[in-house]
């Protein structure tokens, strides 16, 4: 039995081309380092999405595949994946989040424990609404669901002539620098919050299209791949990458994890979820077609779905009671918010779907034996997931 209550809020991050005001990355949680070290995951998968005509170039896919092996300490290895090419009379129409679900197929099951990164190349010309005023590049959102990188091909295209599409490369190693923990260090970040302050490095954010283009020209022509970052950038990247690890993350399929002892938060684009019970109970492939549907009939609003769910395996009433009052003190406020507002209407939904207890009874008194401690409470331990 899973008990399912959902409500809808908005949350935003952080682009190139349109810089959010003081857009800041959330300190409590650090899933750029499940891309960057060994373990929790030893190796990495990218998933490569694309609406036609917004695919990227071979070159650019393989020099995304460099730059990854060159920072991701994955002994398994990084495998990079072309997938979904989906015809532009079927993205027409579609919001982001639904394309990016509806793409979004996840790690093979030979892939189980992988990092998950997903890159979805798109049209804004497509969209039923603009993405971030019209104005992104690309972009990637600190809130809910880091692990999608965004790149507009369709502004690349039209932008100054269509130069801007030559440096695909670089605004791409931009957007998955941002996934991959950059810039957070406080010596070299730039006063809008997200960016890196030295104007030779990839990172840095300020300045609108010219700025970018002059110095990804600079990049192109006079740079090596293997300096696509500043040295500040570079030196954070190994620091990350040799530091301590975010213990609490894992990713299931594709669904970014994070462990909050009585309860875990599910994450994927735009869809959380507050989960009770064993993540051993959790179906990715059935909340990824949750929050398929939960976008489509959301669309084409860009909020994010909230909500609870139970597993028959968590516990009783009593401990589903204690695990909503420690998800009222979690670090995100929109968990935090969503405990608030649903967890009592899932309490008293437990309440009605809960089988009641077995009666207990006391076995045949032993012959010649004092009784201490005849009866015990009976039970099935087995549930579904969620």
């Amino acid at each position: 039995m899973a008990v399912l209550l959902g409500l809808a809020f908005l949350c935003g991050g952080c682009a190139t081309g349109q810089a959010p005001e003081k857009a800041a990355w959330p300190d409590f949680w650090q899933p750029h380092l499940l891309y960057l070290q060994r373990a929790p995951c030893d190796w990495l998968y990218v998933e490569i999405d694309a609406v036609e005509g917004a695919e990227p170039k071979d070159a650019t896919v393989e020099a995304l595949r460099g730059m990854l092996q060159r920072w991701c300490d994955k002994p398994g290895g990084v495998r990079v994946v072309r997938d979904d090419l989906l015809p532009r009379d079927e993205a027409r129409g579609l919001a982001l989040t639904v394309l990016d679900l509806r793409l979004m197929d996840g790690p093979p099951k030979e892939a189980e424990g992988a990092a998950y990164l997903h890159i979805l190349f798109y049209d804004h010309r497509l969209l039923p609404e603009p993405v971030l005023g019209g104005k992104a590049y690309g972009h990637v959102l600190a809130l809910p669901y880091p692990a999608t990188v965004y790149i507009d091909r369709g502004n690349l295209k039209t932008s100054w002539l269509g130069l801007a599409n030559c440096f695909e490369k670089w605004l791409l190693f931009h957007e998955v620098g941002h996934a991959l923990g950059l810039v957070r260090n406080p010596d070299h970040l730039h006063s809008d919050g997200t960016h890196c302050r030295h104007a030779s490095c990839i990172m840095y954010g300020h300045g609108g299209v010219a700025t970018f283009l002059a110095r990804a020209f600079t990049l192109q022509w006079f740079t090596s791949d293997e300096k696509e970052f500043c040295c500040q950038c570079r030196q954070d990247l190994a620091a990350m990458r040799d530091g301590p690890p975010d213990e609490k993350l894992s990713f299931v399929g594709p669904v970014l994890v994070r462990a909050e002892g009585q309860y875990h938060v599910l994450a994927l684009p735009n869809d959380v979820t507050v989960y009770f019970g064993p993540l051993d109970t959790v179906s990715w492939s059935e909340v990824l077609d949750d929050a398929r549907r939960h976008a489509t009939e959301a669309a084409p609003s860009s909020g994010v779905y909230g909500g609870l769910a139970m597993s028959e395996r968590f516990g009783g009433v009593d401990e589903l009671a204690a695990a909503i009052e420690g998800a009222k003190a979690d670090p995100d406020p929109f968990v935090r918010w969503l405990a608030g507002e649903l967890g009592e209407k899932l309490i008293a939904a437990a309440k009605e779907n809960m089988p009641p207890a077995p009666p207990v009874e006391s076995p045949p008194r032993p012959s010649g034996h004092e009784v201490r401690d005849a009866s015990r409470a009976g039970g099935d331990e087995k549930g579904d997931g969620p």
